[in-house]
This record gives C-alpha cells, structure tokens and sequence, in this order.
C-alpha cells in the first residue's frame, strides 16, 4: 500500500466464522476501491508474527489514522470483562484497552 493512504485498523471479537468473514469482506471493499490501507488480523493469520499478537496489534493501532471497532455484543461482553468472556477473546480485550 502507498504510503500516502489513510491507515485504518479494525478491530472486532472473532464470534463466529460468518462474522468474520463479513468483516473481511467489508475490510476488502475498504481498501479496493474505497482506497484505504486497512489492517485486520485476517491477513496475516498464517504469517509467524516475531514479535507476538499483542505487539502487531499495538503496532497496528498506533500506526493507523483511524481505527474502526465493530462493537457487536461479544466484544463488548469482552471490553466489559464479562465472566461470561473469561478466557475468550483475548484479542478483543487487548485491543480494546489499547484503543482507549
């Protein structure tokens, strides 16, 4: 992507496989032809990340211009530490805390 475009990351609870791949597709019309550099995780799922998940993810954000949260009810369940979302969406916590 050229440097010139507007960096956006999204973040999202990975809930279902159907949401996921929703927020792919919607990440994909952003950057062709809505012409943004958007970064979820989903592209680069199956790269080995040196430095680990939670410095991408912190990387990421604080590179972005923008960053899009898909607040559906698991990540918000997740946001607000629900008992419920213990052990789940570690993804989702961490980078929640990391936008605020």
């Amino acid at each position: 992507m050229s440097d010139n475009l507007c960096k956006v990351f999204i973040s999202y609870a990975h809930n279902s496989e159907q949401h996921k791949d929703i927020i792919l597709k919607y990440s994909n019309e952003l950057i062709n032809p809505g012409g943004l550099d958007c970064w979820i995780d989903r592209y680069v799922e199956d790269a080995i990340i040196p430095d680990g998940w939670p410095n991408w993810m912190r990387k990421k954000v604080n590179e972005s211009d923008f960053v899009i949260v898909v607040c559906c009810p698991t990540y918000h369940a997740r946001f607000e530490k629900n008992p419920d979302q213990e052990r789940k969406g570690l993804g989702a916590k961490f980078e929640s805390t990391l936008i605020l």
